[in-house]
């Protein structure tokens, strides 16, 4: 003889019963119980979604890490080649100026630039010389006696903070490339 099991208790219920003999609950019918799936219990379905979704995860942030980090790290090389060329075209207009102030002479260092004069007025327009995107201080060279149409001469040692080499910047060359 066929039993079923009543939904609420456990119980089994025999196949000519239409409710459970211990608890009354209406018992499901033969057909409905052959036809019931047994469902997955919640610790499966975790371990299920764990163990398909971390390695699509690490793949698509791998494949992200792949193609947007070099991309940022190029931009934040540029940013930084940027603002030392801006931050030597600032230096190189302040030392023009004082120049011009000073019956065109350069001073013999870039500190006079952010020393007050009797008015106030700085020629840069900061408390402290500027520092490189890289950390170190611009480098100056006031022009020669001899060949004062060259300018003053301003220049950061770049990247490796080394003298020489393709990282380096400087007012001379900026404009050539």
């Amino acid at each position: 003889m066929e039993s079923r099991q009543c939904p609420a208790c456990q119980a089994d219920v025999p196949a000519n019963d239409a409710v459970c003999p211990r608890c009354g609950v209406p018992a499901p019918s033969s057909s409905a119980a052959a036809g019931a799936k047994k469902r997955w219990p919640a610790w499966a379905w975790i371990l299920i979604g764990v163990g398909c979704g971390c390695p699509a995860a690490i793949v698509v942030l791998g494949l992200l890490a792949t193609l947007i980090v070099p991309n940022v790290m190029e931009k934040f090389r540029n940013a930084s080649t940027e603002k030392a060329r801006t931050d030597i075209a600032v230096i190189v207009n302040s030392l023009n100026e004082y120049a011009i102030r000073n019956a065109g002479q350069y001073p013999e260092s870039l500190e006079i630039l952010v020393v007050p004069d009797e008015n106030g007025y700085r020629y840069l327009a900061t408390e402290r010389l500027p520092l490189d995107p890289w950390k170190q201080p611009y480098h100056y060279e006031p022009p020669p006696a001899d060949a004062p149409e060259l300018g003053p001469h301003v220049w950061s040692h770049g990247r490796d903070g080394e003298p020489g080499g393709d990282d380096d910047i400087d007012n001379r060359t900026m404009d050539d490339g």
